[in-house]
């Protein structure tokens, strides 16, 4: 839920960050709302995101390990399980730390890519302070 909210936010700053002019401007050569926001809106509001919902898909990859913490399933908790079970702590434990190394290194390089090609495109929405949230 915790991340949701996140992704909310900043799916939300996306559509801030789409100019008036463009919803008026659909709504000017007559098209259906489900059209406008398909072949106008919505387009441009994952440009202007991509970017940082790359970079928050990270910081949530990067989560999962605490879920390990306490006990429950997912890629750390399973490679550990299995390394225990077949006696290799140390060449799965590597394993899972190159792994989490290059998902990491290509998000973030993704995102860097990202954030080039489309420069100035997203505006911080002063949202994350009015709603009490550390920025991400």
């Amino acid at each position: 839920m915790f991340e949701a909210a996140y992704y909310a936010e900043i799916v939300r700053s996306g559509f801030k960050a789409v100019n008036k002019g463009q919803y008026e401007g659909a709504k000017a050569l007559g098209l259906s709302t489900a059209t406008m926001y398909g072949s106008v809106i919505l387009p441009q509001v994952l440009r202007a995101t991509a970017p940082i919902i790359v970079t928050q898909t990270i910081i949530l990859f990067q989560d999962t390990a605490l879920v390990y913490v306490l006990s429950l399933h997912d890629f750390l908790g399973t490679a550990a399980q299995i390394a225990q079970r077949d006696g290799k702590l140390t060449e799965f434990y590597t394993f899972v730390a190159v792994v989490y190394l290059v998902l990491c290194s290509v998000g973030s390089e993704l995102a860097e890519r990202l954030r080039r090609k489309n420069p100035g495109t997203v505006r911080r929405s002063k949202s994350f302070r009015t709603l009490g949230l550390p920025r991400p």
